[in-house]
């Protein structure tokens, strides 16, 4: 049946997917779990989001999830890989309030979260220039601008997460080799479905730029 003009004219298509925080029980009803974001654990008001404004630092989150999950080597795992992927794409501004603990309705300890909110402000200042601060809203080491995170730097925070400086920087590398190749792949599938555009290169740009620093 064809549509009228008028609803043709108004509809438009979105990317859809389903919520980790909501389950159905054995009737079908919808349930809301209950997530708590890591400013809510550590007792922080939402406007201490950032380090360098007073706000926790990776080292605070990392106590958090090792003292208060079912599996902290999991999530310390999880939290290690989400800071390195936020540097690799650019992400400024993966905040406190962007990670959180998932309670399930039959376990009275919570999981780390799934990831949310995974943006590529990089890639957004190279489109529009100045548009986003450039500072990571967690320290790694000593430093919160990109471009002065140093090799040592990635060695405190390995010792911040409590864990083997080695094991950590092998995984920096492989990440930095990866993702690349991932962002390329993006860009092709995004240019087959909607055609290409100049700003996509932008994209790769700022992932290979950032993963070759």
């Amino acid at each position: 049946m064809l549509l009228p003009l008028r609803f043709n004219l108004l509809f438009k298509q979105y990317f859809c997917i389903e919520r980790y925080d909501r389950e159905r029980d054995a009737s079908g009803n919808l349930i809301r779990l209950h997530q708590e974001d890591l400013l809510q654990a550590l007792g922080e008001s939402t406007i201490f989001k950032y380090q360098h404004d007073g706000g926790p630092s990776i080292k605070d989150v990392a106590e958090v999830l090792r003292e208060n999950t079912a599996w902290p080597i999991n999530a310390l795992s999880h939290l290690r890989d989400w800071q390195i992927f936020n540097y690799l794409i650019g992400n400024w501004d993966g905040h406190g309030k962007n990670l959180a603990l998932l309670y399930a309705p039959d376990q009275a300890v919570p999981i780390l979260a799934p990831f949310y909110d995974l943006v590529a402000i990089e890639f957004l200042n190279l489109v529009r220039p100045g548009t986003w601060s450039r500072d990571m809203s967690f320290f790694i080491g000593e430093h919160y601008m990109p471009e002065q995170i140093t090799r040592a730097d990635w060695v405190a925070f390995a010792k911040d997460l409590g864990m083997p400086p080695k094991r950590l920087l092998e995984r920096l590398e492989e990440l930095a080799a990866y993702l690349p190749e991932v962002a390329g792949n993006a860009h092709q599938a995004f240019t087959e479905t909607h055609g290409d555009e100049l700003v996509y290169d932008r994209l790769e740009e700022s992932v290979s730029a950032v993963a070759g620093h």
